[in-house]
């Protein structure tokens, strides 16, 4: 009865272990925080005049490596289309923390966007919409 018991116990005990084992580990996506003449933005829309200098910077932090980093931006002056140009800047460098900067003085409706992958494969992406008035 005792040998049953103890075979009973070293089954359970061998269950837990490799059931927990084979559990994946969820890695939470990057995030990013946008700031804009060294503000930080709260909202995804800024209102500017047409002569305006933005300065803007995308801050990530990840919880694992950053393997790409590619900003967008888009020309959105024409509602309902959007074109643009995309470009690898940055990413496998051993990193979990990032900044993407950057200047402009747009003359239509501009978004601008930075879209991040991590080792994980979480993607995650955050804009910034310059309005002009």
């Amino acid at each position: 009865m005792k040998i049953k018991i103890l075979y009973l116990s070293i089954f359970i005990a061998i269950s837990l272990l490799v059931s927990s084992c084979n559990k994946e580990e969820v890695v939470p996506a990057p995030v990013i925080k946008v700031f804009a003449n060294d503000a930080e933005q709260l909202s995804d829309t800024l209102k500017i005049t047409r002569s305006t200098t933005v300065s803007y910077r995308f801050e990530v932090n990840a919880s694992t490596t950053i393997t790409s980093l590619r900003s967008v931006n888009y020309d959105i002056s024409v509602p309902g289309k959007k074109t643009g140009n995309e470009i690898q800047v940055g990413g496998l460098s051993n990193s979990t923390t990032e900044n993407v900067k950057g200047i402009i003085k747009p003359t239509v409706n501009t978004e601008l966007m930075l879209i991040v992958n991590d080792l994980a494969g979480n993607e995650t992406a955050k804009s910034l919409v310059l309005i002009l008035q």
